[in-house]
């Protein structure tokens, strides 16, 4: 019997205000809404999605006299990556999205563990790739890191599409909903497997 599928379904995302931040990832970054809805007390349901990945975001409305209010404002641990960062950084700047720091280059070692070792490796034999990276800010302070397309992303994106290969071979799906217009179906289009990788630098994406 094949594992049970599993995935993170939902980052919580704290915001002032929910029509506010929908229409900033939305309008200004892109991203799609994944789901709205309110439920019987009147508290509205609703997430976003960027248009290629599987993160989902769900904003939630942080009223001023509740707890959840210090949550707004902070640097989330949420990294988005992208195949051209530059060009991405670009863009957004364009459209007014605030950014805490120009692309930067940081080289980072690490040794490969898992399936992606090899037996004959040793200690004095380590990898090293230079990956860029910023942060960048929602419209209520929260912040995110960017980061760009490299061989760890690479890694776990080679992965992502073996796995959307095999369940597309046994005629699985990750979920029962039909395929989006123009987009098809991706049998693994809302999860990635772990990257068999141990970086060996920590604070690669930063704050700063």
């Amino acid at each position: 019997m094949a594992d049970p599928f599993l995935r993170v379904h939902a980052v919580n995302i704290y915001v002032k205000d929910q029509a506010r931040s929908l229409d900033f990832y939305l309008n200004t970054l892109g991203f799609h809404i994944a789901y709205d809805a309110r439920v019987g007390s009147g508290e509205r349901l609703l997430a976003v999605s960027p248009p290629d990945g599987s993160a989902v975001l769900t904003l939630i409305q942080a009223h001023p006299d509740t707890p959840q209010a210090r949550f707004v404002g902070r640097a989330t641990q949420v990294v988005f990556v992208t195949e051209d960062l530059p060009a991405t950084y670009t863009e957004w700047r364009r459209r007014g999205v605030r950014f805490r720091n120009a692309p930067r280059l940081r080289r980072v070692v690490y040794d490969r563990t898992g399936d992606a070792a090899d037996p004959s490796t040793t200690g004095q034999d380590r990898f090293a790739w230079g990956g860029a990276f910023t942060r960048f800010e929602d419209v209520d302070r929260n912040s995110f890191a960017l980061v760009s397309f490299d061989e760890v992303s690479r890694a776990v994106e080679a992965q992502r599409r073996a796995a959307a290969e095999k369940l597309g071979n046994t005629g699985q799906y990750v979920d029962n909903a039909p395929p989006q217009p123009g987009r098809g179906r991706d049998p693994a289009a809302r999860h990635a497997p772990a990257c068999p990788i141990a970086l060996r630098r920590d604070h690669y994406y930063g704050e700063g």
